[in-house]
């Protein structure tokens, strides 16, 4: 992808950028197909595109990662606090320190919401690459066909005797995607590797005020943080695969506005 050079003053210059972008590299999607490829409705993309404030910040992260610009991300920081990017530099803070960070192109994005093509995708995307044999012990025999269609999507390549991503770097993906693959991960959580120094789970609940809900969220903020020099550090590097996940929430639900 050719780096773009022109200066964004705001959020608002990259949305029009983003949705140029989104129609631009895909021509023969319609709008309501170009919609729900990025997890959107005709009716909040027609919205998103026709007003003139900013949409809602988790709509504002599927446009950007869906059209491909993942850069513009990181932009956020950058911005002042008026402006929507610094509600994105908050919330993808410790993501946004990821050294390289990439998306895969709409069409790789709808196949990763199947649990098998995510799972194959996030073995290729080990630094170390992954064996043919260890995807099919994971994922079983379906991993074939998965290959094989990432191999003719350009998405993947085999060197000597493993399968890597061919575009490398951390994947950034939208929040609603990581909803739609927590039961993914759950999935690989194995109750008999307790005791065995493999795996670790906590479950915690009680009522908290504001001030105790943002203690909670910082202390897991700061623990993906720690995670993250982890599994970033080249020295831990192995041929495990290994995933860690952390989130909180309330069981409440704040009340939705009509915005896009």
């Amino acid at each position: 992808m050719i780096v773009d050079e022109v200066e964004y003053r705001n959020w608002s210059e990259i949305l029009r950028k983003c949705l140029q972008d989104l129609k631009v590299n895909n021509p023969r999607k319609s709008e309501t197909s170009l919609a729900e490829s990025i997890g959107l409705s005709r009716a909040t993309f027609n919205r998103i595109k026709n007003d003139q404030k900013l949409p809602r910040l988790d709509n504002v992260i599927k446009i950007i990662i869906g059209s491909g610009n993942i850069e513009f991300l990181s932009k956020a920081l950058s911005f002042h606090s008026e402006d929507l990017g610094n509600s994105i530099g908050k919330v993808l803070e410790v993501a946004l320190q990821e050294k390289q960070k990439t998306s895969p192109c709409i069409e790789i994005q709808k196949k990763l919401k199947d649990p098998d093509y995510f799972i194959v995708y996030l073995l290729c995307s080990i630094s170390k690459g992954v064996t043919p044999l260890l995807i099919k012990e994971i994922v079983g025999t379906r991993s074939a066909c998965i290959i094989k269609d990432l191999l003719e999507r350009d998405a993947i390549f085999f060197h000597n005797g493993k399968y890597h991503l061919k575009q490398m770097g951390v994947t950034i993906r939208s929040f609603e995607d990581f909803h739609h693959h927590l039961p993914t991960y759950s999935k690989y959580y194995q109750p008999f590797h307790v005791g065995k120094e493999r795996n670790y789970c906590h479950s915690l609940t009680d009522g908290l005020n504001e001030l105790g809900i943002q203690e909670i969220r910082k202390a897991h903020k700061n623990f993906h943080l720690e995670c993250q020099k982890i599994l970033r550090n080249s020295s831990y590097h192995g041929d495990i695969p290994y995933f860690s996940v952390a989130f909180c929430d309330s069981l409440t639900t704040l009340p939705q506005n009509s915005e896009a």
